[in-house]
This record gives structure tokens, sequence and C-alpha cells, in this order.
């Protein structure tokens, strides 16, 4: 799983063709790399910010919550925070927002661009599972993806 992990960055990365048609396509390619790397029955996604709440965008995975209140939950969280929120434990995290009962652990990373929080990564695994190793590599992934938003 850590090679796996540390290469996800370069991985992701490789997607970029130049082509500014098809950054939606990439976003989408990224999360299934993700995915891909994660436990059966995980998910990740995307939350972006229209400026009034936060609305989900490409994922992989079951159906979820199109929608998330600044503050709210863990990715509602991440965005007021703007810090990087790993949950071992969802039921133990306050104001938990449970979109799929699977999930029992959750990582939140915001994606920033310009100085300013366009969206949050988020992820979801079906054990309880601790981020903390793995928090900067999603963050490097961030970056990344901050390019196709």
């Amino acid at each position: 799983m850590i090679e796996i992990l540390s290469s996800l960055p370069e991985t992701i990365a490789a997607l970029e063709d130049g082509d500014p048609d098809l950054k939606r396509a990439h976003l989408g390619n990224a999360l299934s790399v993700i995915k891909g790397s994660l436990p059966e029955n995980s998910w990740v996604g995307i939350y972006y910010d229209n400026g009034r709440q936060l609305i989900l965008d490409a994922f992989q995975g079951t159906p979820a919550c199109e929608t998330i209140a600044y503050g709210k939950g863990v990715v509602g969280q991440c965005f007021s925070t703007g810090q990087a929120i790993a949950v071992e434990d969802v039921t133990a995290f306050p104001g938990y927002i449970c979109c799929d009962a699977a999930a029992k652990s959750e990582l939140c990373v915001p994606i920033i661009k310009g100085n300013k929080i366009q969206a949050i990564l988020d992820i979801d695994r079906p054990d309880h599972h601790r981020f903390e190793t793995e928090i900067k590599t999603y963050e490097e992934i961030a970056k990344i993806l901050a390019n196709w938003l």
C-alpha cells in the first residue's frame, strides 16, 4: 500500500496533457486512480465551493450527499478551517454527516488555487483507518487537482 500511495501524485500528474478541454476528464480519471488504490467499497470525490455551500462534483463510488453546508461534517469543517482533517472513526466526529453507511473513516483535504479554497478532496474508507502518514501525499495530489478546477 505504501508503494502505491507514494506513486499516486506522479501517476495523477501524468494525466495532464495540456488540453484545457480535458480538465474535467483529468479530475474524473484522477479520482479513479485514487479509488483504485483504496480498499473495496471506498469512496473518493470532490466538493466544490459555489459561494453558498459545497456541491458534489466528480466522484468515484456510491451516490453521495449533493450539498454540504460550510462548517458541517468533516467536509464542511475542512473547508472552514482550511486544514486537512483525518478521522479514524467517523462515529466519534461531532456533527458527522453520514452519506454512506459503509464509511468508517474519512480524510478531507482542501484544494487551494490562487490562495483560495476552491474545493475539498474527500476520501471515505470502509475500515477504521489512520490517515496521518498519508496526509502529505493527498495534499500533493490536491495541488495537482487544483490545476484542473
